[in-house]
């Protein structure tokens, strides 16, 4: 235009800004912004709405924050759209608060919010499961006379859904047709995912019919629910029947459709068949996308196969398949947990530089890495990183902190930590206060936890059985049984189920203070109480036993054991190792000849692997060397580790 004389208008200019901004072009769309004033025009509310548009839909939120300050001191105020769109772009990130934060912000400046601001707040809040102060807002919104419309109700059913209450989202579904609210495709296809999530199959065909009837054309997605759904309940006839009309009825049978088939598989632990449907595919051509490569990835990661993984997230590399924030989250949550933490860091790094946006989860989940390695220098500088780019943290990022500085016996420096949380303003939960609690027990210093756990009720954040078992396994811990009762009772009161990892609390701390018969009492409550005792439980008593020479018991519990499918580990043969060699004087013949017995059962499937068994013939190798000095001495060796 320049090159011929023709000089831009301020509305080409912002028509360009906007273009650049949706070809995700935002430096470009900055500059351009920037250069306004030397081409004689002042930004106006539409040239920083369309700048501030691309900030948030790209995730650049803190960018955009600055620019709504320079845009109000620069004189040109805000509109309801400004408002709007930046309430879009904390709801699109799962940043709620800060949207409702915005809109009390929008209301303060005397600008009114309009049905886009309640639907996407309603929206975001149904997401995060909030459906109580979506129902407060929708409340509010009939109030300010905004008539709640087909986008307002659908995003309170899909809500309703996902939150696993049906009975709520059928009355909401009864309302839009009493008060005459169009239903929409969408609509339906949220009645249909509700009941196929649920299982219920001939509902959801039902409403497909209804569907049909008022006109709206069968869609490929409705049928991927269908054929998810009849996956999930296992009748995979009827999934591949649905699969058979799509092609007749010419929908596309696309790669969303095999997608829904794999994940199904996955999910049931059918990995080998979900790999040879994903071969199969390729080989007839059809191109798969990173949904698919994400199902796969967690699968495989979940399986403990992590070549497998890592094998596929290079063939995405090699075939130019952008990893989205779920293959990233998939990907980054294995790498973690296969303890592959410096890879993880430099994945998470390169989905920063792609501009994606990770949810605090993902960020999460090399903060936990980091403290698991111990190495903590590296765990608060992602935390830093992620403060300093305004992403959002949440209870469990400082939960993960506090405990890793927990573990590392830095419990004082977890204490001021949590005390910054408070006197900053932050929103503290049951679990930071959990994590705390257990670490103050660990340490020892029950006073300290009950502190934190009279804060709690003061505060009214409810204390629920996590926390009663950490102080009850802290009372237990320093030999204060009668404490950890009084704790007992306190939950009975209040309601709280004991479960399977309270009476574990309780027999430990009977058997650290020699009270084996009440220990073996609260083995027989799990049976009373409808719970499974773990492996757990069993080396407790087996442990106690042996070491008081009982060992007819010891075994019959250990037959008991073997006869619920639990797999001994070496710690269980220790034991039994020891209180024979206790009961017996055993010679290291003995010995062997209980080892090589537990060896025999590493062939029954299920059973403890070759390396638990020869953890537990450490005991062995001590005694051998202690018979060189005589048969006295090798007994008392290893009566003195029974000991």
């Amino acid at each position: 235009m320049l090159g011929i004389g023709v000089r831009p208008s301020r509305h080409t200019l912002n028509i360009m800004i906007n273009c650049l901004c949706i070809q995700g072009k935002l430096k470009e769309a900055d500059r351009l912004f920037r250069e306004m004033d030397s081409k004689g025009f002042e930004p106006d509310v539409v040239s920083y709405n369309s700048l501030l548009n691309g900030f948030c839909k790209m995730g650049m939120l803190k960018e955009a924050r600055v620019l709504l300050a320079e845009m109000v001191e620069m004189g040109a105020l805000p509109s309801q759209a400004t408002y709007n769109i930046l309430i879009c772009g904390y709801c699109r990130v799962g940043r709620v608060n800060e949207a409702l934060a915005v809109r009390k912000l929008m209301v303060r400046n005397n600008v009114l919010p309009n049905n886009v601001t309640y639907n996407t707040l309603i929206s975001g809040l149904c997401k995060e499961g909030r459906a109580r102060e979506a129902f407060a807002l929708r409340d509010e919104m009939t109030h300010w006379r905004f008539l709640p419309n087909t986008v307002t109700y659908n995003s309170l059913i899909n809500g309703l859904f996902e939150s696993g209450n049906s009975v709520e989202a059928f009355k909401q579904y009864d309302e839009m047709v009493n008060k005459g609210v169009e239903l929409n495709q969408a609509t339906y296809s949220i009645l249909i995912k509700g009941l196929c999530k649920e299982g219920k199959m001939d509902a959801a065909n039902r409403f497909v019919r209804k569907m049909l009837e008022r006109g709206f054309g069968p869609r490929a997605v409705v049928c991927n629910t269908l054929i998810d759904g009849y996956c999930k309940i296992g009748n995979m006839v009827d999934a591949f029947r649905v699969l058979d009309e799509m092609v007749r009825s010419g929908l596309s049978v696309d790669v969303c459709t095999y997608s829904v088939i794999i994940n199904r598989l996955c999910k049931e632990g059918k990995l080998d068949q979900a790999d040879r449907l994903f071969r199969k595919l390729l080989d007839k051509g059809l191109v798969l996308d990173e949904v698919v490569y994400s199902t796969l990835i967690d699968a495989h990661f979940k399986a403990d196969d992590d070549k497998g993984a890592l094998k596929l997230w290079n063939e995405m590399a090699q075939k130019n398949i952008l990893p989205n924030v779920g293959t990233y989250s998939a990907f980054i949550n294995g790498l973690c947990k296969g303890g592959f933490t410096k890879m993880a860091r430099t994945v998470l790094n390169e989905m920063l530089e792609r501009g994606l946006i990770p949810s605090s989860p993902i960020f999460n989940m090399v903060i936990r890495r980091y403290c698991k390695d111990g190495n903590l220098e590296k765990a608060f500088e992602l935390h830093n990183q992620m403060v300093e780019n305004s992403f959002e943290l949440d209870s469990s990022t400082y939960s993960v902190l506090i405990n890793g500085l927990s573990m590392e016996g830095m419990v004082d420096k977890a204490a001021k930590l949590f005390h910054m949380l408070v006197n900053k303003g932050a929103p503290v939960d049951d679990t930071i206060y959990n994590t705390l609690i257990n670490s103050h027990c660990r340490k020892g210093d029950v006073e300290a936890a009950l502190k934190l756990f009279s804060e709690m009720e003061v505060k009214g954040i409810k204390s629920g059985v996590v926390t009663y078992n950490a102080l009850i396994s802290g009372f237990c811990n320093v030999g204060k049984i009668e404490e950890a009762y009084r704790l007992i009772y306190r939950m009975i009161e209040n309601g709280i189920a004991l479960n399977s990892i309270t009476y574990e609390i309780l027999m430990r701390g009977h058997c650290k203070t020699g009270g084996r018969e009440e220990a073996l009492k609260l083995h027989c409550k799990f049976s009373t109480e409808g719970l499974e005792p773990n492996l757990n439980v069993y080396n407790i008593l087996i442990e106690r036993l042996c070491k008081e020479g009982d060992m007819q018991k010891a075994k019959s519990l250990f037959r008991e054991m073997l006869e619920r499918g639990l797999s001994p580990n070496h710690m269980t043969h220790t034991a039994l190792i020891n209180g024979q060699c206790m009961e017996q004087k055993m010679n290291l013949k003995g010995k062997v000849t209980h080892f090589n017995e537990a060896r025999e059962m590493v062939s029954v499937p299920g059973t403890t692997s070759n390396q638990e068994i020869k953890a537990g013939s450490n005991n062995l190798v001590s005694t051998s060397q202690g018979r060189q000095h005589g048969k006295v001495n090798g007994y008392l060796c290893q009566s003195h580790q029974c000991r």
